[in-house]
């Protein structure tokens, strides 16, 4: 009978201790992906980064002995499913975790208290209006968008590298105190304030559609990549910052932009503004250029080589030049008011657009594009538009074909000139662009019997004054 009583006893002891080591799991999402970790579906991994079964004697259950064995966990979905976690009730029992990922799911709050190792926690994509965060002495990765936060305090986490908290409800953020920040995307917030100084290794920052009225880039010594599109920033300035390679600053209020010294600078984009002047003379490796929407009405690219894309339309630009641009691959100069074009620079475009600029009056080209901008100003309907390779038109201040006519227009033998000017010079070019006739200080009637028959441009010059006639020869 005793031996019958301690056998009992001692069945029931072991029973007890074994419920004690089970790990409670009440939503049956979260504890379903759970016992369905395995060697091939990545949710749980142990200390050497294998993939790993969680519910290794195979009971349904999670004991803390098999928790304690998982140091990565992503229970989180890439793509949207009909099945979401609610609860995450029974995760600190997971006390080796070093990264935890349950991002997409339906989780309103949760409860980390215990896991001191994590250094990337991603809670993204939930249904979080407050985070409270225990102290997380190693945490350097925290990706908390698309929720609905309003506040977000980050003091706790000394060793944070890498932020992303965008699209949520945030009408501050400071980060003044994260001295090992490298990028903070917090995009599409309400962030009215954003607090830089005392983050130096902040390399990336994305905080494009908020509220901001200003924005100290100087206050990122360290900054590489900024964008701050969809603001009401107003003025902006960037100086003295050796690794910053690229600036989206579109769609604010700018009225005043300043970019001086910064070496390293590739890529500026400042479109939909109100701008009216651009210094870019401290760039000097500027490749790609988007000033679009803003009120300039002249631009100076002589010093860049380098540029590659440019894009300049929807401006009040009258001259474009750019035959110092030999690595010139791409042009948008459309809905302008340019006169003229100089883009003889040693390379064939792959793309131009010239479209709404009636007034173009003259385009120097390389020669083996002549022909093809010819086309191409033609098919705009810019029937006075002059296409060359000559490039010696594009000194003077400008075009004035009113006032100026030529007749009998087809004609035969002799071309009259009317002009309110006294004519100094009279080029006439074939539709090819080669010069067929040269005059100095010309009577008022050229013969022009011996060209073949086609149409042709004549190009005078008075004063400085450039006019342009097209006629045909019959």
């Amino acid at each position: 009978m005793k031996r019958f009583l301690k056998t009992t006893v001692c069945f029931l002891a072991l029973g007890f201790a074994c419920h004690a080591q089970t790990v409670s799991i009440p939503d049956p999402v979260f504890k379903a992906k759970l016992v369905a970790s395995d060697a091939t579906n990545n949710i749980a991994f142990d200390f050497l980064y294998n993939a790993i079964v969680v519910d290794t004697n195979h009971d349904g259950e999670i004991q803390v002995s098999e928790a304690a064995q998982v140091y990565i966990l992503d229970v989180g979905h890439d793509l949207p499913t009909s099945v979401y976690i609610e609860s995450l009730a029974g995760i600190s029992a997971f006390t080796n975790l070093r990264m935890l990922m349950f991002n997409n799911n339906h989780i309103t709050d949760f409860d980390i208290t215990g896991l001191v190792n994590l250094t990337l926690l991603d809670c993204s994509q939930n249904l979080l209006e407050s985070l409270n965060l225990p102290n997380l002495p190693l945490l350097e990765n925290l990706y908390c968008s698309k929720n609905q936060l309003t506040v977000l305090g980050l003091s706790a986490f000394p060793t944070l590298k890498n932020l992303g908290c965008d699209n949520n409800q945030l009408t501050s953020l400071d980060i003044s105190q994260l001295p090992l920040l490298n990028s903070c995307y917090c995009s599409n917030n309400q962030i009215t304030h954003i607090q830089l100084s005392g983050s130096p290794a902040l390399g990336y920052l994305s905080c494009d559609n908020n509220q901001l009225t200003s924005l100290d880039i100087n206050g990122m010594p360290g900054a590489g990549q900024v964008s701050c599109s969809g603001n009401n920033i107003t003025a902006l300035s960037a100086s003295n910052l050796p690794y910053l390679s690229s600036l989206d600053c579109s769609n604010n209020n700018l009225t005043s932009l300043s970019l001086t010294n910064l070496n390293y600078f590739s890529g500026l984009y400042c479109g939909s503004n109100q701008l009216q002047s651009l210094n870019l003379a401290g760039l000097p490796v500027l490749n790609v250029l988007g000033c679009s929407f803003n009120q300039f009405t002249s631009l100076d690219f002589s010093d860049f080589p380098t540029l590659y894309s440019l894009d300049c339309s929807y401006n009040q630009l009258t001259s474009l030049e750019l035959n110092y641009n030999y690595n010139l691959n791409e042009l948008f100069a459309n809905n302008n008011q340019l006169t003229s074009l100089g883009i003889k620079n040693g390379r064939i475009e792959t793309y131009i657009n010239l479209a709404a600029n009636p007034n173009l009056g003259y385009v120097c080209a390389d020669s083996g594009q002549v022909g093809m901008l010819q086309t191409v100003v033609s098919f705009y309907g810019y029937n006075n538009c002059l296409v060359d390779s000559a490039c010696e038109v594009l000194g003077t201040e400008k075009f004035e074909p009113a006032g100026m006519a030529v007749y009998p227009n087809p004609v035969y033998s002799s071309l009259h000139i009317k002009s309110p000017y006294a004519i100094d010079t009279i080029t006439i070019y074939n539709m090819g662009g080669q010069r067929v006739m040269d005059l100095v200080n010309p009577t008022q009637a050229i013969d022009v019997e011996a060209l073949p028959s086609g149409t042709y441009f004549l190009s005078a010059v008075s004063g400085g004054n450039l006019m342009h006639q097209k006629f045909v020869k019959q």
